[in-house]
């Protein structure tokens, strides 16, 4: 997706989602994952922060510029990977970062998505998401294919194989529920984009349920 959509795009500076994540919940955070990293902007402002920080992307080029934007931070890590099949131990991380990662899911591929970052965050552990909203209008090349319980919508964008997820707040916090997450802050974002685009987004701050504060699946 980022080889395809980003290569060219300027991705200095982060997000001001996440560097209000950063500066409010991880004072104490020791390893963090940025989950679908693309260029590495906060990676780098993760580990300016003096954070042990693991970049992880699909993208080869996303990989090759987050390399390049990290080499003078030598408490840092750059791979590539797959957010269905993370290449880490349980519990590796104390804080995640995932930016617009989740959205190119259909709700089965959301699950494995979901299990792996309960998988590799610590109890206890904080994560910060940002997705699609349903208050967003899909674009006329995007066609429905599926609408779960939650309210929230998959399409498939025309003449390709690229799934578009629109999430419900509903949504979210059943999946946070279901993997073993409180949501500590949750928002939605609404604003019109430098191309004049009406945008939307979730912003979720979840927190790792402690081992004997699971709820039953």
């Amino acid at each position: 997706m980022y080889d395809r959509k980003y290569s060219n795009k300027d991705e200095a500076s982060p997000r001001s989602v996440v560097t209000y994540f950063v500066d409010k919940y991880l004072t104490q955070s020791k390893d963090c994952l940025d989950l679908g990293s693309g260029a590495g902007r906060h990676s780098r402002y993760i580990a300016e922060k003096g954070i042990d920080v693991t970049a992880i992307d699909l993208s080869e080029i996303g990989v090759e510029k987050t390399k390049e934007v990290l080499k003078d931070f030598p408490n840092s890590k750059v791979l590539i990977g797959d957010i269905h099949n993370l290449p880490f131990k349980d519990g590796s991380f104390d804080s995640l970062v995932c930016n617009r990662v989740l959205d190119y899911n259909d709700d089965a591929g959301l699950e494995i998505a979901f299990a792996e970052i309960e998988r590799v965050v610590k109890d206890g552990g904080i994560v910060l998401i940002t997705v699609r909203s349903i208050s967003q209008q899909p674009k006329p090349e995007e066609i429905l294919i599926a609408e779960n319980s939650e309210h929230a919508k998959s399409f498939k964008v025309a003449d390709s194989t690229q799934v578009q997820h629109y999430f419900t707040e509903q949504e979210i916090r059943a999946l946070a529920k279901k993997h073993n997450f409180d949501v500590e802050e949750i928002r939605e974002d609404k604003h019109v984009n430098s191309e004049n685009e009406s945008k939307a987004e979730w912003q979720a701050i979840l927190k790792k349920l402690e081992q004997s504060g699971r709820l039953p699946q």
